[in-house]
């Protein structure tokens, strides 16, 4: 008779257990009983007759071959994982959207309830542009469209400055100049605020004030929420931000130039029935009242050299 394998449950227990030297622990992460992890793991010490855990004080360090099957169990587990999402991606109802950090955040985000009811039929994926995947069916990105895709101009997000009410309350800010000194969120280099105060006609060569971050996934826009300094955003990424008052414009005059964003996809995509009617409800969202300086939008057309 061929041999039975593990369940694959049991399995689950057992590698959580490993993981947190710790069968209470391995249930909390679980959100089973104490007593599940216990039997799961006697019943898997009674399948391969061999134990696989000893008590340690008020740990429970795991044998040799407890970490084997662990071990056996996250690669499984991962291959299993991968597997599924191939098969969801390849699925005709499954989009692949990557987009802006940033953007994703702020402003896709926030939009998702309402994209669902729009959409019931797509199983939308959100990548970032952080995320390392190439691959796409529909990429909101800065860069031009290459010949081959086709796109439609989503917006052309002008930088403002930003910062809560409750920040500017302590500090009043009122013109460009008071700027330099102020505590400003600084994203990656600071090149964005050395766009902000040329437009300005200000000289920013000398050091920036402020708390400076890797990134640009929305951390810094957060933070001005918060009323921890002052920082740039573009219309979209902002758009909820100021709508519900966590976010109001500073010296509102001064626009620096941002990157033009753009929907891309494929030519003849197969699923250029899911893609085009969520490309046009997404440049719809983005033209709302308040969006700023958003350029007319042609209608969808292939893309030529």
């Amino acid at each position: 008779m061929a041999h039975r394998p593990p369940p694959f449950a049991a399995l689950r227990a057992l590698e959580a257990a490993c993981r947190h030297r710790s069968y209470s622990a391995a249930a909390v992460e679980l959100d089973v009983t104490h007593s599940a992890i216990s039997q799961a793991v006697r019943r898997l010490e009674e399948e391969i007759g061999s134990k696989l855990f000893n008590r340690r004080g008020a740990a429970m360090e795991p044998t040799g071959s407890s970490l084997a099957l662990a071990t056996a169990y996250a690669e499984a587990a991962g291959l299993v994982d991968r597997a599924v999402r191939q098969v969801s991606d390849q699925s005709p109802n499954s989009l692949k959207l990557r987009a802006p950090a940033q953007l994703a955040r702020m402003w896709l985000t926030p939009l998702l309830p309402e994209l669902a009811l729009r959409f019931p039929g797509v199983n939308l994926c959100l990548r970032t542009d952080d995320a390392g995947d190439a691959e796409f069916d529909l990429a909101i990105q800065p860069q031009p469209p290459r010949p081959g895709f086709e796109a439609q101009a989503l917006a052309d997000p002008a930088l403002q400055a930003y910062a809560s009410p409750a920040f500017l309350r302590r500090l009043p800010l009122e013109t460009p100049e008071a700027l330099l000194t102020a505590p400003l969120l600084i994203e990656r280099d600071g090149a964005a605020w050395a766009v902000w105060f040329r437009a300005a006609g200000l000289d920013s060569d000398g050091p920036l004030w402020g708390t400076r971050f890797d990134d640009c996934t929305g951390l810094a826009l957060e933070a001005a929420m918060r009323g921890a300094g002052v920082a740039l955003g573009d219309a979209l990424s902002v758009r909820f931000a100021v709508a519900e008052g966590d976010l109001v414009p500073v010296c509102p005059d001064v626009v620096g130039e941002g990157q033009p964003l753009w929907t891309v996809w494929r030519a003849e995509h197969a699923k250029s029935t899911l893609i085009e009617p969520l490309v046009a409800w997404l440049c719809a969202q983005a033209g709302g009242e308040a969006a700023m300086a958003v350029p007319p939008r042609p209608a969808l057309a292939r893309l030529s050299a």
